[in-house]
């Protein structure tokens, strides 16, 4: 389902029908983070209610002629956008707080230490997490300190740790290292490990579960390599231009045979000659491959698969034969 925009949003455009990002920032009493204002700004986008033009802080802003009949008891208007209803920005209670530094205290359950409560403080060691983490060539010692500072100085209403986690894998990926899991790691070794940093500023616990946590991994990953072989190295070049032509293919309502016309035409434009035969063949592959439990993957809604599906279903129909048939 689309997610909640609240009305306040849209006070900035009240008495302006066009704005700039920095002027939109600055109109919140009382004041936000920047990027909670762009956030805002991005799910107004999504929604329909603004169209922005341009990158930075000085792109222009205006109000589209829907938002002006906006009221809360009616849902924003959909611009066909994809939503993803599986993201964990979905867990948190306030949309508002998805992808924004947190405004607000928060606390550490089983712990006496209180993170920094001021948000412009908030921002400036996040920035600073950042560059200090850029600066770190080792990647193991990259994902160590993401695991032990992006909790300690809890950035976000929620879901730090689960982050940080993440956060930790970037450096080994972009390494082409075994990605690290804390699968099969007793929950409580890892509980004791934040809070003696919490409480102690002592990161030894931490540090052994680490180690442990990614002397399993490696191994579990080695293993399932080795059963599933190499990736199709075709697959991983194009595995982008894929998801996106099958996206637009399912959006389409395209039957079988629009399907193989829009890719011959698209490869004719995007892809190198040599490759653009496989590469039809791999988005078909990959279209007949999709069902219920995967097409989210591909940020496809709900009713848009269903309406797909019924076309696709039907051998040699295409979407417009589908419709000239209602």
């Amino acid at each position: 389902m689309d997610r909640p925009v609240k009305k306040q949003w849209l006070e900035p455009f009240r008495e302006h029908a066009e704005l700039e990002a920095q002027e939109y920032e600055a109109s919140f009493e009382p004041a936000v983070p920047r990027r909670t204002a762009l956030n805002r700004l991005k799910r107004l986008r999504e929604g329909g209610y603004v169209e922005l033009r341009g990158q930075g802080r000085s792109l222009p802003i205006t109000r589209l002629p829907s938002s002006s009949c906006w009221s809360p008891s009616r849902r924003p208007p959909s611009t066909g956008a994809p939503f993803s209803t599986c993201t964990p920005c979905d867990l948190l209670s306030d949309p508002s707080a998805e992808g924004a530094l947190r405004t607000e205290p928060v606390g550490i359950g089983r712990s006496s230490y209180l993170p920094p409560a001021i948000p412009a403080l908030i921002e400036t060691l996040f920035n600073t997490i950042l560059v200090k983490a850029g600066k770190i060539r080792d990647p193991f010692e990259q994902a160590f300190f993401a695991m032990v500072h992006l909790p300690y100085l809890q950035p976000f209403l929620d879901g730090n740790k689960r982050v940080s986690r993440l956060a930790a894998n970037i450096p080994l990926f972009r390494r082409n290292l075994a990605p690290l899991s804390f699968v099969d790691v007793p929950e409580a070794d890892y509980t004791d490990g934040m809070l003696a940093i919490y409480e102690l500023n002592d990161t030894t616990i931490l540090r052994e579960v680490f180690l442990q946590a990614y002397r399993r991994s490696a191994k579990r990953y080695t293993v399932i390599r080795g059963a599933m072989g190499d990736p199709d190295s075709f697959r991983v070049r194009y595995r982008q231009a894929i998801t996106e032509q099958v996206a637009e293919i399912i959006r389409a309502r395209c039957g079988r045979s629009d399907a193989v016309a829009h890719l011959r035409r698209w490869v004719e434009e995007s892809v190198v000659e040599d490759d653009r035969k496989r590469f039809v063949a791999a988005a078909e592959e990959t279209l007949a491959g999709i069902h219920e439990g995967n097409f989210a993957r591909y940020r496809i809604r709900p009713s848009e698969f269903e309406a797909w599906k019924e076309v696709w279903s039907a051998p040699g129909t295409s979407a417009s034969d589908s419709s000239t048939a209602h």
